[in-house]
């Protein structure tokens, strides 16, 4: 009777050690999920600016080719 009690206990303690195993590792690999969504959407953000940015250069380009046209035409016409 006390060989089966001794059984049962170690089945209980190893089922218990077990589940709290299984819970932590359940935790760890929630935590790299919300990771992975945070992530990507940096990632995202990340192509948004850098698309964001290049559209700004050529908008400064264009801004910066009129000023120099301005200037050239102004230049031509003091210098008449």
């Amino acid at each position: 009777m006390n060989d089966q009690f001794v059984l049962y206990a170690f089945q209980g303690l190893i089922t218990i050690l077990l589940a709290v195993v299984a819970f932590m590792v359940k935790g760890i690999f929630a935590r790299l999920d919300s990771y992975g969504k945070r992530i990507n959407q940096l990632e995202i953000n990340m192509a948004k600016n850098s698309s964001e940015n290049e559209t700004l250069f050529k908008r400064l380009d264009g801004i910066e080719n009129k000023i120099d046209r301005i200037l050239e035409s102004w230049r031509k016409s003091n210098n008449s």
